[in-house]
């Protein structure tokens, strides 16, 4: 079946919906400054032992995936952003999977700068809001799982475990009680604070004058119904029924009725634990409500096209985590062994602890998507060379961490060499389309400044290296030269970035 004209022609307007305006590298300037990037990354895992290869791989992708999920989010198209939020989890997913269980973690990070940077290039990761609408897509995910989460970690908490935390105080007396009094005074406390929960949770709710006027007095008659039901049957009735008890109980008038019917209720644990959840829920669910009225409808929902994506991809995830959270939770505490895992999949549940884990990760991402942001907003990450200088930056990082890996200080310099001529090449392809356009023919000037860089970059790195043989002959420390000349390459790098700021 072949697709329809309207989803072809969104497919076909994608890559380019998606294209960066400011800050873009003009296309073989990209090309040089990405291939030498990615050369140099490599590098560094060839030369280093075996395990940071797959550190480096996956960060690359991690950031690759990153910059292209930020640009689709937000481009007015339903699929396009739901994919995009798709794309975004994924990263941070696997991103957060290596640095955890992965063996380099430093090397990670870095390759992760470096696709990201590489991206930049071509795509809108930076600028234009961007990061912002990726930022509030995250707030209203995270927003919807942590109350699941929260809903769910009332429905499954052990009882138990809380009782046997507070041995010998009144909350395990209302929950296990020892006497008769506790057996009967307990079981009308706990439905009272069910009924109060529910009660409180009516309240909260907004008032009649917010609904349509067509739907006002079923609006609130149906609270007035709730409240007035769960009092009859909370209220009066865990009153009547503790009453009846305790007259059996005294003169063994009806016992034979009683104990099997209203006992069994009054004694019940299982009774007692659905009251207090049911208590629990009513304070999460006010506390949710008054939230949501206080934030607006706007806020929460937005008026945009991708917020519809943001509803839908919320809805996945969260059919997702329910169905794999338990799974997932205890194949990695097998893996890892972690105590704190244990002890919440034993008071909570696996689910619980999955969605808990699920709402950390978006907070780690959206925290990061905020430092992005406030680097970008404060100059240090201008949209107009945020691609040179993430790119820049990884290579740097990927170079520290393989002097503490090992790595050959040879390799290690021409990594920073390397870095210096991205930086060059990349920043004048993007002062080259900035003046000239994108439509503009520019090829033979673009080649020409990549083979002076090059050039100039070959003639640094013969320098460096003699530099290095010359120290460690002079009876320096291996450590001490790498050291030496390293920090002097930082010097140079950090230098050219500073001068190239626009």
């Amino acid at each position: 079946m072949s697709p329809t004209p309207d989803k072809a022609r969104t497919a076909s307007r994608l890559p380019t919906s998606i294209r960066a305006d400011s800050g873009a590298v003009a296309s073989l300037s990209s090309r040089i400054a990405a291939a030498l990037a990615l050369g140099a990354l490599f590098g560094v895992g060839l030369a280093t032992a075996s395990h940071s290869t797959l550190g480096l791989a996956g960060g690359l992708a991690s950031g690759i995936l990153l910059a292209i999920s930020i640009a689709t989010i937000g481009k007015n198209n339903l699929l396009a952003s739901l994919a995009g939020g798709v794309g975004l989890l994924a990263a941070a997913v696997i991103l957060c999977a290596l640095i955890v269980v992965g063996d380099a973690p430093g090397f990670t990070i870095g390759s992760t700068l470096v696709g990201l940077g590489v991206m930049r290039f071509w795509v809108d990761a930076f600028g234009d809001g961007a990061i912002s609408r990726a930022i509030a897509l995250l707030l209203r995910a995270g927003g919807i799982v942590g109350l699941v989460a929260v809903f769910t970690t009332v429905l499954r908490i052990d009882i138990d475990s809380l009782t046997g935390l507070s041995v010998g105080s009144a909350f395990a007396e209302l929950l296990a009680p020892t006497t008769e009094s506790g057996l009967i005074v307990g079981f009308v406390v706990v439905s009272w604070l069910a009924l109060g929960g529910i009660w409180i949770a009516v309240t909260a709710l907004p008032p009649a004058s917010t609904v349509p006027e067509t739907a006002r007095r079923r609006y609130q008659a149906g609270k007035s119904r709730v409240v007035t039901s769960a009092g009859v049957g909370l209220g009066v009735g865990s009153i009547l029924c503790a009453m009846i008890s305790l007259v059996s109980l005294q003169t063994s008038i009806g016992s034979w009725l009683v104990d099997p019917t209203v006992g069994v209720l009054i004694e019940s644990p299982l009774v007692r634990s659905v009251l207090l959840r049911l208590w629990l829920a009513g304070l999460v669910a006010a506390i949710a409500i008054v939230v949501g009225r206080s934030l607006g409808a706007d806020a929460l929902i937005g008026e945009t096209t991708w917020s519809a994506s943001g509803i839908a991809l919320v809805c996945g995830l969260l059919s997702i985590a329910v169905l794999a959270a338990a799974p997932a939770i205890e194949t990695l505490d097998s893996a890892l062994d972690i105590p704190l895992l244990e002890t919440s999949m034993a008071v909570v549940g696996p689910t619980a602890t999955g969605l808990g884990g699920g709402l950390l990760g978006l907070v780690v991402v959206g925290l990061v998507l905020s430092v992005c942001a406030f680097l970008s907003g404060s100059g240090l990450l201008p949209t107009t060379t945020a691609g040179p200088r993430l790119v820049v930056a990884g290579l740097l990082s990927v170079a520290v961490v393989g002097v503490t890996a090992g790595t050959s200080p040879i390799v290690i310099l021409c990594v920073a060499v390397v870095a210096v001529v991205v930086w060059d090449i990349a920043v004048y392809g993007i002062h080259v389309r900035s003046d000239l356009g994108s439509g503009a023919h520019h090829r033979d000037g673009e080649l020409v400044h990549a083979g002076a860089s090059l050039g100039a970059g070959s003639i640094a790195s013969v320098g460096t290296v003699s530099v290095y043989w010359l120290l460690t002959n002079a009876q320096i420390s291996t450590d001490g030269a790498t050291v030496a000349v390293f920090l002097a390459t930082v010097a140079v790098v950090v230098v050219s970035i500073l001068l190239g700021r626009r």
